[in-house]
């Protein structure tokens, strides 16, 4: 039995979605993945039998496509964009086609045939073409003809005859959707298909586009519509157009557009913009709200593959409810996506080989407003960014489900983008208030896994909070931050920290404040820190192993619970924490002598169990009973003084001692 893949499942409920279109839709016909159009059920029944003809009066209801009246020897029957309807008793002529007269329907097999079409044609004669360019090809319709319209000649849906000089035209029976192959597309990539993308999308809000390659320059996408693509659909952009034209450029609200893969010209386009898919709402657009965009590939793009934000002036155009599928990027110039400000947007995934900047940034530039409640399902590349340019212009609200970042995952893109060149950290933050990140992996840095900015009246990242963070061999080539996760006062939470220093001299986690980390598995070899320059923080269930690894080291009010230490130094020109339940074994010193102030409670200390105690002995750290100070010098005696000591000899010994 041969196997099924993922292109058997995928082919298969296509064909069943077609099959529920063929049973269900009111149209002529559907299009199949193959491109081929199908007679839906309502119309094969239709041609097999309508109903007895009534004649025409007023007040009858057309509900049903088989209803026939019968006017002046012509049998008719309703359009099914009409129904349903009453009539008025005046006869309608554009709410009806022929299907029985003098003369049996026409038949055309192409655009050029219908073009050619003329002499004395009665109002509703029905004419069917087979293909547009030749029989077959998926460019078929069915038409009427309209003896007063005097409409436009749009190539596809509204054909004037070549003959006819005044009114009269063959217009098509049903535009509640239509096919880009019935406005002559090519779909095998050789001829550009931008016009007959334009003027299938101004003729109806539901466009069909089967599979095929289509070479396309820039389209607009106006507010209702929507682009069905139908099985494996590839857009090819033309090459040698301006750096910033977009190839699909959404304009207005309500729209929505299928799975397809983008074929750029990264090595002969120029400039950074010529994006993939492009939605910005600005002053031109006004808002825009409730956008939906497929599952992209994107190959060779010299843009991002997937643009989506809000332009300068924010204020007056928002952008919000946007969803996009499943995206991936192949050897793309700048992102895989760009989210430039808005709100309640929506990522299902990101991946692929080969990117010049982030597969995902997530950027409010200055004056184009926050981004907010921005959720992304799946991200696997090289770089994230979530980066306000202002404290005015931030991100807050963002949520991560699953974050895997490496530069083993994707390559730089061919050509190279400069600035993404220079990147070495993972995560990048700046001007965020919220992070939210459930489960992260960063490996292979040359800097940082997590890299936080903060400029003098920034926001930093006011909190970030990850449930599973997992991080290896990071700051391989760094000499400045030496970091893992350089925090810039930064506020974590974290449920789960799984870290390994394997390298000199690093460290962990750095200048964290009011953070809490609530389970730590952790080994550091050879000097290197588990936390440097963090304050006020809590730690517990913490279990650290390595040969020559610290634990704190320049940290102050930090709170250990539960805890295995077996390293070099506990705490090194740290003070005032406080250990709990903590066994340590340091093979160096536990704590720096006199320099380090902390409270050690139920612990076991280099074999020593202190009920309740401190981590030197020092009358510069003097327990305090009310006004009165109790330590232990230098020769083991206790001391008392009912004021602050000013020398280790100071106060009066504490009874008889020997």
């Amino acid at each position: 039995m041969t196997q099924l893949t993922v292109a058997d499942l995928n082919n298969a409920k296509l064909d069943v979605d077609t099959i529920a279109d063929i049973a269900n839709s009111t149209c002529i016909s559907v299009v199949d993945r193959l491109g081929a159009t199908r007679l839906t059920a309502n119309e094969a029944i239709r041609r097999m039998g309508y109903q007895v003809p009534v004649a025409y009066a007023s007040s009858i209801v057309m509900s049903t496509l088989t209803q026939t009246v019968s006017y002046l020897g012509v049998v008719y029957a309703p359009l099914p964009t009409m129904i349903p309807f009453t009539t008025s008793g005046t006869f309608e002529t554009t709410k009806f086609y022929v299907i029985q007269n003098n003369e049996i329907v026409k038949k055309y097999n192409t655009y050029a045939d219908l073009l050619a079409s003329g002499g004395a044609i009665l109002d509703g004669t029905r004419a069917d073409m087979s293909g547009y360019d030749e029989a077959g090809d998926g460019g078929g319709n069915s038409f009427y003809w309209d003896g007063t319209s005097s409409a436009t000649d749009n190539g596809g849906t509204i054909i004037r005859p070549t003959l006819v000089s005044g009114a009269g035209r063959w217009l098509a029976i049903d535009t509640s959707s239509v096919s880009v192959l019935q406005f002559g597309a090519d779909n095998s990539g050789s001829e550009e298909a931008t016009a007959s993308f334009t003027a299938a999308l101004a003729a109806s809000n539901n466009i069909i586009v089967p599979s095929g390659t289509y070479k396309i320059k820039s389209v607009s996408v106006a507010a209702n519509k929507n682009i069905i693509t139908i099985g494996s659909v590839t857009i090819q952009q033309l090459s040698g157009v301006l750096t910033d034209e977009r190839t699909f450029v959404i304009t207005g609200s309500n729209v929505s557009i299928g799975d397809m893969t983008i074929i750029g010209n990264i090595a002969t386009d120029t400039g950074e913009q010529r994006h993939g898919i492009f939605c910005q709402a600005n002053s031109t657009t006004g808002n825009i709200s409730n956008v939906k965009i497929g599952n992209i590939t994107g190959v060779n793009i010299r843009g991002d593959v997937v643009y989506v934000g809000q332009g300068a002036g924010a204020s007056t155009a928002i952008l919000k409810n946007v969803n996009i599928g499943h995206v991936i990027v192949s050897n793309v110039y700048r992102n895989g996506v760009s989210i430039v400000s808005g709100d309640n947007i929506k990522v299902e995934s990101v991946t692929g080989s080969a990117v010049g900047f982030c597969h995902l940034d997530i950027e409010s530039n200055s004056g184009s407003g926050a981004c907010t409640n921005i959720s992304i399902g799946y991200v696997k590349g090289r770089t994230f960014g979530v980066i306000g340019t202002t404290a005015t212009d931030y991100c807050e609200s963002i949520y991560i489900d699953h974050l895997d970042l490496s530069p083993n995952h994707a390559s730089q893109s061919t050509p190279s983008y400069a600035p993404g060149v220079s990147i070495k950290d993972g995560l990048l933050l700046r001007n965020v208030k919220t992070v939210k990140i459930n489960s992260f992996k960063a490996a292979g840095f040359d800097r940082c896994a997590i890299f936080t900015t903060y400029n003098g009246g920034e926001l930093g990242c006011e909190l970030i909070e990850i449930g599973t963070c997992y991080l290896r061999t990071c700051s391989l080539n760094d000499a400045t931050y030496n970091s893992y996760i350089e925090a810039a006062s930064t506020r974590y939470i974290i449920d789960y920290l799984d870290i390994s220093i394997q390298q000199n001299a690093k460290r962990g986690l750095q200048v964290l404040n009011n953070s809490e980390i609530r389970s730590v598995k952790a080994n550091i070899i050879d000097s290197s820190i588990l936390m440097r320059s963090c304050n006020d923080c809590i730690l517990t269930n913490v279990v650290q192993s390595g040969a020559n690894g610290i634990f704190l080291s320049g940290c102050n009010r930090i709170v250990v619970k539960n805890a295995t230490f077996t390293g070099d130094r506990l705490a090194s020109s740290s003070d005032k924490c406080v250990f709990e339940n903590v066994t340590a074994t340091a093979a160096v010193f536990l704590f720096t002598s006199g320099q380090e102030d902390h409270a050690i409670i139920n612990s076991n200390l280099n074999g020593v169990f202190y009920g309740f105690g401190t981590g030197i002995r020092n009358h510069a750290y003097a327990l305090m009973f009310g006004s009165y100070n109790l330590w232990v010098d230098a020769a083991g005696k206790l001391r008392i003084k009912s004021s602050a000591p000013t020398t280790d000899l100071d106060g009066t010994v504490v009874g008889t001692q020997t």
